[in-house]
């Protein structure tokens, strides 16, 4: 009778957390309106059988998803061989999830080690990060080359506003950037990440939807991903977005990592100055995390971007002066070149994303660059993408940049 009993009550709690409403892609909910923007993912969630209503006709779309009930989820969406040995999670015994959650563990997505001395609390709502880390150990386990992608991309330019302003983790740099160039999980439209943000039933529809076809693909499938791997190995995404380097002037083919971290002199020697990133955004693709964060047009007071015929140049630099730098054209300048690749520029990427900048305003210039002092800002330029166009970098360790 006991036994009865607990049956009864784990069913109830399985039925509670990820419904009993047995639905087919033309199912509606009572509580999901035909408008509402995860109406497609839902049905098809529902469809599959990876997530179900319940019986009163609601869904719930904007109940929070707790760790169980994704690690139950993920092992039903994944298509992964049980790799692991099954680890003790205590708390875990005898809940509805049991089983989900010792899958879970199984095909790689949950290190149960990490569980096992706190407990893995089945109740606790999800963050976004946590979800990230669990996918990605997952794609890690379907395809050893997500392994190399996290570790290429652990000194990216993560494109969410958290990578500047703070709020995620270095050690997170490689699992989200993972998430993001593959499209498993996206920003939010002020540019942030929100790692610390627990997530929907409406948006774990659209997630594992994303999984499931992320599963089966391979790293180098995702162009935005290819970018930010290749940034975080060499500085830079030129040769990803077409773009290739010489020795100046029309010398020996080079790597952008010849000219990076190097010294040089301000043209009046009153200082020094290194290249530390060049990231290239095409003004056509709209949709790239880079484009996102570094042109954002609705506020484009210089034009960023406008002609499209041209790739954009978005260089960061490091420079410490001897003395203040008040007047940009007279005393920042290292060669007629080197100034076309610092441009000041305003767009509202800056303040969303927080990174470092000049000022354009003029009445702000006597406090542009202060003396005996490091000072990081990103500048921009453009080259045209049909070739014929040159623009260099001068001094001992420059570079061309050119398009064919």
């Amino acid at each position: 009778m006991k036994h009865i009993k607990k049956i009864v009550t784990v069913a109830l709690f399985m039925n509670l957390a990820l419904g009993i409403h047995n639905a087919s892609a033309d199912a509606s909910f009572k509580d999901v309106s035909p408008t509402h923007w995860a109406i497609n993912a839902i049905q098809s969630a529902v469809s599959k059988g990876y997530l179900k209503g319940y019986s009163d006709g609601t869904f719930k779309p904007n109940a929070p998803v707790t760790r169980e009930e994704f690690a139950v989820l993920l092992a039903r969406v994944s298509s992964n061989d049980q790799v692991n040995s099954s680890v003790d999670l205590k708390d875990v015994t005898g809940r509805w999830s049991e089983a989900g959650v010792n899958e879970a563990v199984a095909k790689g997505f949950v290190n149960g080690n990490t569980y096992a001395m706190n407990g893995f609390k089945p109740q606790q709502e999800i963050t976004r990060v946590e979800m990230v880390r669990w996918m990605v150990s997952g794609l890690q386990v379907k395809d050893g080359d997500y392994t190399k992608a996290v570790s290429d991309t652990m000194n990216t330019i993560v494109p969410v506003a958290e990578f500047y302003k703070g709020g995620l983790s270095e050690k997170d740099y490689g699992v989200v950037s993972v998430a993001l160039g593959t499209g498993l999980m996206n920003g939010y439209s002020d540019g942030k990440f929100n790692p610390n943000k627990t997530t929907t039933r409406a948006e774990v529809a659209a997630i594992l939807l994303r999984y499931e076809q992320v599963q089966d693909k391979q790293p180098e499938d995702y162009g935005q991903l290819k970018e930010m791997r290749e940034i975080g190995l060499t500085g830079s995404n030129m040769y990803t977005m077409g773009i290739k380097a010489r020795k100046q002037t029309y010398g020996t083919v080079m790597d952008f990592a010849n000219t990076r971290g190097k010294t040089h002199d301000f043209v009046r020697k009153n200082g020094t100055f290194t290249l530390e990133n060049l990231i290239v955004v095409d003004p056509l693709k709209k949709e790239s995390l880079y484009y996102k964060m570094f042109v954002t047009e609705e506020d484009n007071r210089t034009k960023v971007g406008q002609n499209k015929e041209d790739f954009l140049l978005f260089t960061l630099f490091k420079a410490t002066p001897k003395v203040a730098i008040k007047d940009w054209a007279e005393h920042w300048t290292y060669t007629q070149n080197f100034y076309t690749w610092t441009y000041m520029y305003q767009t509202k990427g800056q303040d969303l994303y927080g990174y470092p900048h000049l000022p354009m305003s003029t009445e702000k210039f006597s406090e542009l660059i202060p003396a005996n002092k490091e000072t990081s800002y990103w500048g921009y330029y453009f080259i045209e993408k049909s070739g014929g166009f040159r623009v260099g970098f001068g001094g001992t360790n420059g570079l061309d940049l050119y398009t064919e």
